[in-house]
């Protein structure tokens, strides 16, 4: 009898999959004109709804800037400790591919010959007037990366006149960039 039942049921799926693609095909053009009906209906209810979205969302940003700042500054805290969080969790799990890549960084700098000055972070502050050397933003309220203009990786010199001090996120950007490639990314050159 649950044989007969599942069999019936199963009968009864495929008749009706059956009546479906026969009502589709001769009714082809007039579900094409409701769905092109629907679908531009809608589009046009979708454009006036997000319209209306970003209007009140412009206003909200016009009335609140601090709380705006205030809500930016503690997501950025937030994604800081979870990136911290996620790096040492990374570190513990990967000793051995740190101290490789650790290595191999000693080795480019040792190889690429020279050695930076003591005081090369606070002279590069002054002669760059505290500000990023690539997007110009205020170094007093960002981390502090020290960089290579001329990544080791492309042959750069480990000296201080190749030195550079970037915000945390250009310097992220930059990675082993050639500087010039770099720089065009940004669109600072042509």
């Amino acid at each position: 009898m649950n044989n007969k039942r599942r069999v019936s049921l199963e009968e009864q799926k495929r008749r009706k999959n059956e009546r479906a693609k026969q009502y589709y095909f001769e009714n082809k053009e007039k579900i094409s004109a409701y769905h092109k009906a629907h679908h531009q209906k809608m589009k046009e209810i979708d454009h006036e709804y997000m319209a209306r979205g970003r209007e009140k969302a412009r206003q909200f940003r016009l009335k609140n800037p601090e709380y705006i700042k205030e809500q930016n500054a503690k997501r950025r805290k937030e994604k800081a400790e979870e990136t911290k969080q996620y790096n040492r969790e990374w570190f513990a799990r990967n000793k051995d591919k740190r101290s490789a890549y650790q290595q191999n960084r000693r080795k480019r700098a040792i190889s690429a010959g020279g050695k930076l000055s003591r005081d090369r972070q606070h002279k590069l502050m002054v002669l760059q007037k505290g500000k990023c050397a690539c997007c110009q933003r205020d170094l007093s309220k960002a981390v502090i990366n020290l960089d290579h203009v001329m990544p080791l990786a492309l042959g750069g010199a480990h000296s201080d006149d190749n030195m550079q001090l970037l915000c945390q996120t250009c310097n992220n950007q930059k990675y082993c960039k050639h500087p010039i490639d770099f720089m065009q990314e940004k669109g600072f050159l042509l």
